[in-house]
C-alpha cells in the first residue's frame, strides 16, 4: 500500500472490485488492533451506538486482515465493541492485505477523520510511527493530510509532564494552553501553572500573557530565580515551531550556540529552504 493512498483516508480502502467484498465475520474470530492508537472508548457513546446498530445494524463494514488464529482489526473498533454490546454474533467486515505499518497508519486516519483522538493519544500515535516504523515527519504528514510543522507541534506535546500530558488527556486542559506551557522547561512550574489555568479557568491567551510577564520577569522573585533562562527556552521554541525542528539556545560564557536538529537530508534540505539558503 503506497502512502499517497493512506494520505487520501479511508475511502482509498473501499471496495473498488469483485475481489473487495463485504464478508460476514463472526466477532470471537476477530481480536483488537495492537497498533490502536485511542486509547479511551466513551461507554456512554458504545451503548448509544449498540442501541442503533439493534434497531438498524452495522451499516458501514469494519476494516480486517488475516492473522494466525483468526483476524485483526484495522479501522472500526467502535463498531466491533457496540456490536458486541448489541448482542450480535457477527459483523460485516471488508478483508485486505496489510503490513503493520498500513494497519498502524490506517487505524490513526480512521481516528484523526473522525476526531476521535484527544491530542497526546495523537503524539504517541505519531512518535509510535517514528520510531516503530522508521517513517519521518516530512512522511507522517503526508499520510495524514497534515503540515509537517502540525505534526512536529503535536510531537512537542510529549515534552509536557506528566500531569499536564493527563489534564490534556482528559481534556480538562486545550492543546493551546498546553503549547503554552511548552515555554516551561521545569515541569514543577508546568504543574503549577497548569492546575491555574483548570481551577481559575484562564484562556489560552490569559497563560500566554502570564508565562509573558514570566519570561519577562514581572511576575514574583521567586518564580523568577526558577527559571533564569526561561526567555532562551521560549524563544529556541517559537523558532522550532517556525522551523518544524527542534531548536536549542545555549548561551555561553564567550561563545553562544544554536541547535537545529534535522532528521535525515531531505529534512535538512527542507531547513535550508525554509531560511532562503541557496546551496
Amino acid at each position: 500500500m503506497s502512502r499517497q493512498a493512506l494520505g487520501k483516508g479511508l475511502g482509498a480502502l473501499l471496495p473498488t472490485s469483485d475481489t473487495d467484498t463485504v464478508k460476514k465475520i463472526p466477532l470471537d474470530q476477530i481480536i483488537a488492533n495492537p497498533y490502536q492508537p485511542r486509547q479511551n472508548f466513551d461507554v456512554d457513546a458504545l451503548n448509544e451506538l449498540a442501541e442503533s446498530i439493534k434497531v438498524h445494524g452495522v451499516l458501514q463494514p469494519i476494516l480486517l486482515r488475516k492473522a494466525s488464529n483468526g483476524y485483526e482489526l484495522v479501522a472500526g473498533e467502535r463498531r466491533w465493541r457496540a456490536a458486541k454490546i448489541a448482542g450480535l454474533s457477527e459483523i460485516p467486515a471488508l478483508i485486505k492485505e496489510l503490513d503493520d505499518l498500513g494497519m498502524s497508519q490506517m487505524a490513526l486516519i480512521e481516528n484523526l477523520q473522525r476526531d476521535d483522538l484527544n491530542a497526546i493519544e495523537e503524539a504517541q500515535a505519531y512518535q509510535n510511527l517514528l520510531e516503530k516504523f522508521a517513517m519521518t515527519q516530512e512522511e507522517i504528514a503526508n499520510a495524514v493530510g497534515k503540515s509537517r510543522v502540525a505534526v512536529t507541534n503535536t510531537l512537542r506535546l510529549l515534552k509536557l509532564s506528566a500531569y499536564v500530558r493527563e489534564n490534556v488527556s482528559r481534556e480538562t486542559l486545550t492543546p493551546g494552553h498546553a503549547r503554552a506551557l511548552l515555554a516551561l522547561n521545569d515541569e514543577k512550574m508546568q504543574n503549577d501553572i497548569c492546575k491555574n489555568i483548570i481551577t481559575e479557568g484562564w484562556s489560552v491567551r490569559q497563560t500566554e500573557e502570564y508565562i509573558r510577564k514570566l519570561v519577562e520577569g514581572t511576575t514574583p522573585k521567586k518564580e523568577r530565580q526558577k527559571k533564569k533562562n526561561i526567555f532562551l527556552d521560549d524563544l529556541s521554541n517559537k523558532i522550532g515551531e517556525q522551523l518544524g525542528t527542534r531548536v536549542v539556545i545555549k548561551p555561553g560564557k564567550k561563545i553562544s550556540k544554536i541547535e537545529i536538529e534535522y532528521y535525515d537530508d531531505d529534512d535538512l534540505e527542507r531547513i535550508i529552504n525554509f531560511l532562503g539558503i541557496e546551496e
